[in-house]
């Protein structure tokens, strides 16, 4: 912290320029309710559920981006590490929390007006269940990729604002909401699954690298 006080106090202003831009951004986000359908042997439930964010416990919430800027118009891809977890449990489940994570894989196009730059993405889940049902042993990180499993799709819209920038970093703030829908798998057995809808609402705190700038010809 005490290093990114001083790089603010004395880096110099530079214009932010074309090129290939670096970022990752950390902070809080916040899942609004949303209904639960979990289809198991047990029984089929739909529980309105209520959903934590603990976005600094275990692994930490974070976002991770590339983007190429040309003018004043922005693409690129982002890895948005989410993670929710079920604040009040039914009977029938003694924990679930998909939080390592509810991973989102944007591709994502901006434009930037009036020092705020406005993005839209689309892209796809990679979800890391942690479940345990009533009476059973905990499923966590069995098959997939390590544990993580294509989930389904989601989209989001995104207001960010650089603050202040160096010859080589730019220093962000930005809000989003994301918008997703997951199935996930709550056992070994195929057939098992949690329908799990979520909508969220970020605020998050970034740095950047800007692209070197180019060399002029001789």
């Amino acid at each position: 912290m005490k290093f990114i006080i001083l790089l603010l106090i004395f880096s110099i202003n530079a214009v932010a320029g074309d090129g290939w831009y670096l970022h990752s951004n950390w902070g809080y986000m916040h899942s609004i309710n949303s209904v639960l359908s979990v289809h198991s042997t047990d029984g089929d439930i739909v529980h309105k559920a209520e959903w934590e964010s603990k976005a600094f416990k275990d692994s930490p919430y974070y976002t991770a981006r590339i983007e190429h800027w040309n003018g004043d118009q922005v693409a690129g891809i982002e890895w948005v590490h989410h993670k929710i977890y079920l604040k009040n449990n039914p009977s029938t489940i003694t924990d679930l929390s998909i939080s390592d994570g509810y991973n989102m894989l944007f591709y994502n196009r901006g434009i930037r007006s009036d020092n705020l730059i406005h993005k839209w993405g689309l892209g796809i889940i990679m979800a890391h269940p942690d479940v345990t049902l009533q009476g059973r042993s905990r499923f966590w990180n069995d098959g997939g990729i390590s544990g993580a499993y294509f989930a389904g799709f989601a989209a989001q819209y995104s207001v960010e604002t650089w603050f202040y920038e160096t010859q080589h970093h730019v220093f962000s703030l930005e809000g989003k909401v994301t918008a997703a829908y997951a199935r996930i798998p709550i056992s070994t057995n195929n057939a098992e699954y949690a329908d799990v809808p979520n909508i969220a609402f970020h605020l998050t705190f970034g740095l950047g690298s800007k692209p070197l700038p180019k060399k002029a010809k001789a």
